[in-house]
């Protein structure tokens, strides 16, 4: 079970999470048993740096192989330095908006779930 808390005060919101994450196995007939308990996982995540920009993250601990730390660097990388490839300009400073940066987080995770 994680715990994240988000709290509005006068300079901003507050981002708060435990650090614990566990592994289970689910077998066939539906039976989970718990493989690991780790009390060092990342679940809050600067969107690019030195912005006032975060994301917090529980449930799922990996996707596809990789962590959820793993996908948000790539998103933090595709927020600096945009994703050419794909058609994905970084962020601009001057003109990127709350719903944007959580759209393009939405469409990255639904990509990686589709």
């Amino acid at each position: 079970m994680t715990i994240t808390v988000a709290i509005k005060v006068g300079d901003g919101i507050v981002l708060a999470s435990d650090s614990a994450t566990t592994q289970t196995l689910t077998d066939s007939t539906g039976h989970s048993d718990t493989i690991n308990v780790w009390n060092t996982a990342n679940k809050i995540f600067n969107l690019r740096k030195q912005w006032p920009l975060a994301s917090m993250t529980w449930g799922l601990a990996a996707i596809d192989g990789r962590t959820i730390a793993e996908h948000m660097k790539d998103l933090r990388r595709e927020f600096t330095e945009g994703a050419p490839a794909v058609g994905k300009a970084p962020l601009d400073p001057e003109m990127y908006t709350v719903d944007e940066v959580a759209e393009r987080v939405r469409a990255h995770f639904s990509t990686l779930l589709a």
